[in-house]
């Protein structure tokens, strides 16, 4: 499960934050979240199921071809995932402030300090 509640941006960029505003609040409007990780044993203790191991990772990219490569992903996203043409239908962004994060998310991974984490959860469970 992601949990990306927080990611780690440095230095901060407006354009990449303003990508995890988007796609949390699309992710939102189907009842989903990025942010559910840190709830999964709960969750899966609702569910019935017996939680044997829990744990929180974090993916840390720093090494400018890793920075570049998930802002690519991520840019794939903006392009491909339909929550980003809905964000626009609703009103909360325009087609300009879209090419204005990904052209900023292109600049943010060519910066020598940039580095991204973002947090996940992984359990082992089963039922009773």
């Amino acid at each position: 499960n992601t949990d990306w509640g927080d990611p780690l941006i440095s230095p901060e960029n407006e354009s990449v934050s303003r990508f995890f505003e988007i796609f949390e609040r699309g992710f939102n409007l189907y009842g989903g979240s990025l942010n559910r990780g840190r709830h999964a044993r709960r969750m899966m203790r609702e569910a019935g199921l017996d939680v044997f191991e829990f744990k929180a990772l974090y993916g840390l990219a720093s090494d400018p071809e890793a920075v570049q490569a998930s802002m690519e992903g991520f840019i794939g996203w903006i392009e491909n995932v339909p929550i980003f043409d809905q964000a626009i239908e609703l009103g909360w962004t325009d087609t300009a402030e879209i090419q204005s994060i990904i052209a900023g998310m292109r600049e943010w991974a060519r910066h020598p300090d940039a580095l991204i984490g973002t947090g996940r959860t992984e359990a082992v469970a089963r039922k009773p």
